[in-house]
């Protein structure tokens, strides 16, 4: 874990030392164009046009250069929030911890070992008929959408009903009763919203097989992925 520290810090470094670079640059530019200013105003004798001509060369690339310098300097400025949110994002979700698996002996345990698989196949399947130019765009992205949203609430669930266990485990004897009775509603409304996504799964992989052939069966297989992801949608609204 100790990497994207390191790296973060080497990102800082790195910007200070283009801002410095760039600072040191406009500098000496502007010495050099204040050298030349000089030579211009007190330019004298028989060399004084050459000279006063070579000077208001070098004053004239001086300020051109001053000014490329400057609108690199305020755009790099300008771009350093951005680029220093991007790396504390990075690095919280480098550092962001996982979702905590549950004991064995849970009955969140199951529901979501099953869930994680599920997603995997059903992301496997929906990235197949994606490629495929054959195949409707909408049912894809309507599924995948479902699934999205179907994973979250469970996982919300999943929290609820481990926090209940616990509570039970703390309680009385009588009390753990009652809250035993509320874990296993939850974990039927867990295991019905993980049949609701087997069967999305399931239509998932008929539309990848009707995709080699296409037409009819094909059409139908896509229209049955759309009504079982609306069907998914509907079983699982998002948990207030």
């Amino acid at each position: 874990m100790a990497e994207p520290r390191e790296n973060y810090g080497d990102a800082v470094r790195v910007h200070f030392w283009k801002t410095a670079r760039l600072v040191a640059t406009l500098t000496v530019i502007s010495l050099v164009g204040l050298v030349c200013l000089a030579a211009l105003i007190s330019a004298e004798g028989d060399y004084a046009d050459d000279v006063a001509g070579l000077s208001f060369f070098f004053l004239a690339g001086a300020v051109i250069l001053d000014a490329v310098t400057i609108t690199a300097l305020v755009r790099h400025r300008r771009n350093a929030p951005r680029q220093r949110l991007l790396e504390v994002s990075v690095q919280e979700l480098v550092h962001r911890p996982r979702d905590e698996q549950p004991a064995v002996t849970s009955w969140a345990y199951e529901p979501l070992r099953r869930l994680r698989e599920a997603e995997e196949s059903l992301a496997e399947l929906l990235e197949l008929l994606g490629a495929d130019d054959g195949v409707p765009t909408g049912p894809v992205r309507e599924a995948r959408e479902a699934a999205r949203s179907a994973g979250t609430v469970m996982r919300v669930l999943a929290t609820r009903l481990q926090a209940l266990e616990r509570a039970r485990d703390a309680a009385t004897s009588e009390q753990a009763a009652d809250l035993t009775a509320s874990i296993m509603t939850l974990h039927g409304r867990l295991s019905a919203r993980l049949t609701a996504f087997g069967r999305l799964l399931a239509a998932a992989g008929e539309a990848v097989a009707a995709s080699s052939t296409g037409g009819a069966d094909l059409t139908e297989a896509t229209d049955n992925l759309s009504a079982l992801a609306a069907a998914l949608r509907e079983l699982t609204p998002p948990v207030a």
